[in-house]
C-alpha cells in the first residue's frame, strides 16, 4: 500500500512538473508574440498612413483618365488595408510557432536543472529512509521483549550506531557536494598545487599505514593553480582514499604530478580490484554504489570530485581493468 501510495505520488509530482513548465512555455510564447505583434501592427499603421498620405497629397494632373484622386485613394486604401491585414496575421502566426520553439529551447536547460535536482532529492530522501527504517526497526522489535537483555540491547545500539554513522557520512557528503557547487562563487585565489599534494599525502598516509598499502609519489612538478585550495583538497583526499579503499595489503597506490606551459596533469594509479566494466559509465552519477550492491560508502564521492574539478576548467578521466587496477588522470589550468 506505501508502495502504491509513492509510486502515485510520484506520478502526481512528475506530471504537476511538466504542466508547470508547459505553462511557463506558454507564457513565454505569448510575451514574444505581443512584443512581435505590437512591432507588425505599429510598423504597419506607420506604412499605411505614409502611402495613403501621399495619395491624398497627390493633384488631380497625377491620375489618368478618369479615375479621380478620391476614388483611388479609397480603392487603394481598402486593398493596402487587406494587405497590411493578411500580412501581419501571417507574420503572428508564423512569429508565434517560432516563439514556441524557442520558448521551448530556452526552458529545456532550466527544466532539465529543476529534473535533476528534484531526482537527486529522490535519491537522497531513499537513501536517508534506509537507515532510518531499520532503527525503527530494531527498536520496536526491542520494544516488543518487556525484559530484553543487556545483548539484546547492545546489539540494538551498535546496529543503531552503525546506521548513524552511515547517515552521518552522507549529510556531510550531501553539504560536501553542495559546497563544490558553489566553488565558482567563491574568490579564487592562486596556490601552489605541488604543496596541496603533499599535504594530502601527509594526511592519508596513517590510513595507507593502517591499510598495509604504500602511498608513492614519483613526480611532483611546481605549478600554481587559480582556485578554492579546500575544493582541490577534498578532491584529492576523494580520489586517494578511493584507491586505498580498493587496494590490497601490499599494493602500491602512486600519485604524481606533471605540467606542460598551460595544464598540470595529477595521475593516481592503484593495483587494486578494478571497476567493473558495467560501473564504469555510472561512476560519476551521485549516490550510485555499483553492480555489487554490497558496497559500502554514500556513492557521492566522485560526484563530488567530477563536480569540483569542473568548476576549475578542469578536465577528469578514469581508465580501469578489473583486478588490474585503476588510473585516475585531472588535469587543471594553471595561472
Amino acid at each position: 500500500m506505501k508502495a502504491l501510495l509513492s509510486r502515485q505520488l510520484g506520478e502526481s509530482a512528475t506530471g504537476s512538473h511538466r504542466n508547470l513548465f508547459f505553462k511557463a512555455r506558454l507564457k513565454l510564447t505569448a510575451l514574444y508574440v505581443l512584443i512581435i505583434a505590437i512591432i507588425v501592427c505599429g510598423f504597419s499603421l506607420f506604412l499605411y498612413h505614409t502611402i495613403i498620405g501621399n495619395f491624398a497629397d497627390a493633384s488631380e494632373e497625377d491620375f489618368a483618365g478618369n479615375i479621380s484622386r478620391q476614388h483611388f485613394v479609397e480603392s487603394a486604401s481598402d486593398s493596402l488595408q487587406h494587405t497590411l491585414v493578411a500580412s501581419d496575421l501571417t507574420i503572428i502566426l508564423i512569429a508565434a510557432i517560432v516563439s514556441y520553439l524557442l520558448a521551448g529551447k530556452t526552458l529545456r536547460p532550466v527544466e532539465e536543472s529543476h529534473e535533476a535536482q528534484r531526482t537527486f532529492a529522490a535519491q537522497a530522501s531513499h537513501e536517508l529512509r534506509t537507515p532510518l527504517t531499520i532503527i525503527r526497526n530494531d527498536i520496536e522489535v526491542l520494544l516488543r521483549n518487556v525484559q530484553p537483555s543487556s545483548g539484546q540491547m547492545r546489539t540494538t545500539l551498535v546496529s543503531n550506531l552503525e546506521e548513524v554513522k552511515g547517515m552521518t557520512a552522507m549529510v556531510e557528503d550531501l553539504l560536501a557536494l553542495a559546497r563544490s557547487e558553489q566553488a565558482s562563487e567563491k574568490v579564487a585565489e592562486p596556490f601552489a598545487l605541488e604543496n596541496v599534494i603533499r599535504k594530502v599525502l601527509d594526511k592519508m598516509q596513517p590510513f595507507a599505514a593502517e591499510k598495509g598499502v604504500t602511498l608513492a609519489v614519483e613526480k611532483l612538478m611546481a605549478g600554481v593553480v587559480q582556485g578554492n585550495e579546500d575544493a582541490i583538497t577534498r578532491m584529492l583526499v576523494n580520489i586517494i582514499q578511493n584507491s586505498l579503499e580498493h587496494t590490497e595489503t601490499g599494493e602500491v597506490v602512486t600519485i604524481n604530478l606533471l605540467h606542460n606551459d598551460s595544464f598540470g596533469k595529477i595521475t593516481i594509479v592503484d593495483t587494486g580490484k578494478g571497476i567493473d566494466p558495467r560501473d564504469m559509465p555510472h561512476i560519476f552519477t551521485p549516490f550510485y554504489k555499483g553492480i555489487k550492491t554490497s558496497q559500502q560508502g554514500t556513492g557521492l564521492g566522485l560526484a563530488i570530485v567530477k563536480t569540483i574539478v569542473e568548476q576549475h576548467n578542469g578536465t577528469i578521466t578514469v581508465q580501469s581493468e578489473k583486478e588490474k587496477g585503476t588510473r585516475v588522470v585531472i588535469t587543471l589550468p594553471l595561472v
